[in-house]
């Protein structure tokens, strides 16, 4: 049965910009110029995705309201697709913003890079570090920079996508459920991505039996929610633009995994009103979010060696980056389910920083 689910979950996932190594690829090369850059350049870029993926995630809870029928328990499994828009201003960036430490851009008019859901334009920069590079004319030698780099072109992602299954268990509105995407691989195995979490609600009235003559019903609901993605890098040394000091084994680089990851601990409160088979509810809360970015692995960082102008070296560190930023929000959402004995159907909104669109499709078993 979760055979189905599974499947559109790969194809869905797989269409979209998850597959787009590249331009991460991009984004992280400038290590090789400084671990401090790499960060900066990283944040900018990654910006609308670490958002995005964070508000999805802490709005990716099941929508289910108490049937006409309700004295038993009920279970269901639960496909959900969730969209996560990205603001216009959230598209570029200015690197004189970015107080960059080892590079500036080659044309100091042109300063502005794209986020990873900006358009494919990109400037150059190269590193302050310079090399001497000997030449036939006097003095005999030319000033370059130990580093070239293209800032990181977008891929015009302005809808942030995620799916999930859901295990729910529910009576009288009250719910508990279990939400996870297996880890999946793709793109030839260089991006993967995971997610797992768990929910709560409660339907006041169960508790206050003075809710009962009210027009509508109040519902309460917090819970838990992790998502991952995995970039599985490849940066080496380039010895055929630059000259280095000792030969490069490659085995050394063959563990670099870049990975972003998300924790969210959403609370909300709805107000809904049923009518029939059909609930509209009315809600708002907060979302606390947390997103981690890490390079895991081996990585090399370029210098002029002190030594002899003439050379570059590189030297090697190790998990390099680790940085954490909050993306905690308030929001308001609207939201609509149509419920029968064996399947629920909701849509909903939800209005923050991002706006967010989701709808879920539920089997009764």
């Amino acid at each position: 049965m979760l055979k189905y689910p599974h499947t559109l979950i790969i194809c869905f996932l797989s269409s979209i910009a998850f597959q787009n190594n590249a331009q991460v690829l991009q984004s992280t090369n400038f290590i090789k110029g400084g671990i401090s850059d790499a960060e900066k350049v990283m944040k900018a870029y990654l910006s609308p995705l670490e958002n995005g993926i964070g508000v999805t995630a802490s709005q990716s809870n099941t929508i289910l309201f108490k049937g006409e029928s309700t004295s038993k328990w009920k279970f269901g499994l639960s496909l959900s697709i969730e969209g996560t828009i990205v603001n216009a201003k959230d598209k570029s960036y200015d690197f004189n913003d970015l107080n960059l430490e080892e590079f500036h851009t080659s044309d100091p008019s042109k300063t502005t890079g794209q986020t990873i859901s900006g358009n494919d334009q990109t400037i150059s920069l190269e590193s302050n570090n310079t090399y001497k590079s000997p030449s036939v004319q006097f003095p005999f030698y030319t000033e370059k920079p130990i580093l070239r780099l293209n800032s990181p072109k977008g891929i015009d992602l302005g809808v942030i996508p995620f799916a999930r299954l859901h295990f729910v268990a529910e009576k009288e509105g009250n719910l508990i459920e279990l939400k996870f995407l297996p880890s999946i691989k793709f793109s030839q195995n260089t991006v993967g991505v995971f997610a797992i979490g768990a929910s709560i609600q409660h339907n006041l009235e169960t508790s206050f039996s003075a809710l009962k003559d009210f027009p509508v019903d109040f519902y309460i609901k917090t819970g838990y929610d992790y998502s991952r993605i995995r970039y599985f890098l490849d940066i080496k040394p380039d010895e055929n633009e630059l000259s280095f000091s000792n030969p490069i084994d490659e085995v050394e680089y063959e563990d670099q995994v870049f990975q972003m990851s998300s924790t969210s601990v959403p609370i909300q409160i709805s107000v809904v009103k049923p009518i029939r088979k059909f609930s509209f509810a009315l809600s708002t809360g907060y979302n606390i979010v947390l997103s981690s970015v890490e390079l895991k692995g081996n990585y090399p960082v370029y210098s002029s060696d002190p030594t002899n102008s003439f050379n570059v070296t590189v030297d090697n560190f190790r998990d390099p980056i680790h940085y954490k930023r909050n993306f905690d929000h308030f929001f308001i959402g609207v939201a609509t389910t149509y419920r029968s004995d064996h399947f629920n159907l909701s849509l909903k909104y939800n209005h923050s920083k991002y706006k967010n669109l989701g709808v879920s499709f539920m089997l009764f078993l």
